[in-house]
């Protein structure tokens, strides 16, 4: 939620179509990385509440909230988390095996720079200014070796999560993401009708 400069509130379309909220990582009082799953020991780790909250935050920091006005005029905050791209992203890794191992591989790769990078500190629980540092920094390749011991190119790495997150956000709520069509809400494709 957020509260406008006139001091009213703004929920998020997720809150008020009724959905659930979700327990988050950030949310722990010792802000442990000890919960987040290691893809190298087992892949299959990708279907766990760990990884769907690794998910949930990297879209949020690639797709920040968005206030959106409905038809009556009433504003609504939309965050990309609401939308269950995990949900897409778990699916599709399923009916597309080469996009599953390269997801696979990406958030793995992103986990190990992100824990190097801040000290142990996993991506679901980074602040956002680190979130977007380690982000920009890998977009542009320019992650230190110390910090990116993988051959695989930081660049296509960006782009593999950049693709899943952003085709989960706007794909057919029939393919698992897209909760409620809140993403195309998000992006204005829509309107909210109340």
């Amino acid at each position: 939620m957020k509260q406008n400069v006139d001091g009213t509130v703004v929920q998020g379309l997720g809150d008020s179509k009724g959905l659930p909220l979700r327990a988050y990582s950030v949310q722990s009082a010792s802000e442990s990385a000890s919960d987040c799953p290691d893809l190298g020991e087992n892949p299959l780790l990708l279907f766990t509440l760990a990884y769907s909250e690794l998910i949930e935050a990297i879209a949020d920091t690639l797709f920040p909230p968005n206030e959106v006005v409905d038809s009556k005029g009433k504003a609504h905050i939309l965050k990309a988390s609401t939308c269950r791209i995990d949900r897409h992203i778990h699916f599709r890794a399923v009916w597309q095996p080469p996009f599953g191992i390269r997801i696979q591989l990406a958030l793995r790769d992103l986990t190990e720079a992100c824990t190097k990078r801040f000290g142990g500190c996993h991506f679901a629980i980074a602040k956002e200014s680190e979130r977007l540092d380690i982000f920009t920094q890998l977009q542009a390749g320019a992650l230190p070796p110390a910090q990116w011991t993988t051959t695989r190119s930081q660049t296509d790495t960006f782009n593999s999560i950049y693709e899943g997150v952003s085709c989960g956000l706007l794909t057919d709520p029939g393919y698992g993401g897209n909760a409620q069509a809140i993403g195309w809400y998000y992006t204005r494709f829509m309107t909210i009708e109340e």
